[in-house]
């Protein structure tokens, strides 16, 4: 079973998504390797600042122990925990660290001024996880890890969904025992016959698996997918950033927070 990489700052929100990576570690059979990135700040103007990367580097080594040490505790000693600390640009060290291990998925909480935020909105974050080749799953502070059962995908019909991302959902969806929904909010003239076509290729593309079709009438597309989520127990999100027009809609700058911010449950960011 491929690796899953945590990717920590030591938070209380990296805290909580550090208990959902050890959940699904302990359900999949997979081992963890904690990680985590400190950058040294360049010097601004006249102001010198005196910084000793070796003792950066320690300092961050003994939190990423104590880190582990907590986890050990929680889980069921089925999987094993190692660390990693590298001096870089997170996005950077992220996917060098992936292209090594090409890890089942990176977790990372999704609230607060935490690498997450930076990877998934920062000023280049669209291009990151546009090339980005790995799931990433991003874990709101408050959510609770008790199974994943029900799997909403957020497709808009407009583009053929890849082979290799097919594979990808069904391996997951096996590996959870998980249902399929997929959710397209569309403006109710949008809707045509295309939509019932591309449905039944989807039907056989992921044959065996039973999937479920929602065209949510909104003119909101994120608030009509929060609003599916909520309220039928959809324990994780699947976002496809290479299918352009529904991840524009999703993480244009104005809708970023809504959807994954402010979702109440894990969003996957799925792409190849």
């Amino acid at each position: 079973m491929k690796p899953i990489i945590l990717a920590t700052d030591f938070s209380p929100i990296a805290l909580n998504a550090a208990k959902y990576a050890v959940k699904i570690a302990e359900t999949i059979g997979a081992d963890i390797l904690l990680f985590n990135v400190y950058e040294v700040l360049p010097n601004y103007g006249e102001m010198v600042i005196d910084i000793n990367v070796d003792d950066l580097k320690k300092s961050a080594e003994t939190q990423l122990l104590n880190f582990k040490s907590d986890l050990v505790q929680q889980s069921n000693f089925a999987f094993n925990i190692t660390t990693e600390v590298r001096l870089g640009v997170f996005n950077d060290e992220l996917i060098s660290i992936c292209e090594r291990l090409n890890p089942y998925a990176v977790i990372m909480g999704s609230q607060g001024k935490t690498a997450a935020e930076h990877f998934l909105m920062g000023s280049h974050a669209g291009k990151t996880i546009n090339h980005f080749a790995w799931p990433i799953i991003t874990v709101p502070s408050t959510f609770t890890f008790s199974a994943i059962k029900r799997i909403g995908i957020a497709y808009d019909f407009e583009e053929v969904i890849k082979d290799e991302l097919i594979a990808d959902i069904k391996l997951i969806a096996k590996d959870f025992d998980a249902s399929i929904d997929f959710l397209n909010a569309v403006h109710e003239e949008e809707f045509n016959e295309n939509f019932t076509l591309l449905a039944r290729e989807l039907e056989n593309a992921f044959s065996p698996l039973i999937i479920k079709y929602h065209f949510l009438t909104s003119l909101q597309t994120e608030e009509a997918i929060l609003k599916f989520v909520e309220s039928n127990n959809v324990d994780l999100l699947i976002v496809m950033p290479k299918h352009y027009n529904m991840f524009q809609r999703l993480f244009h700058k104005s809708h970023t927070k809504q959807l994954v911010l402010h979702c109440h449950v894990p969003v996957m960011s799925l792409t190849k």
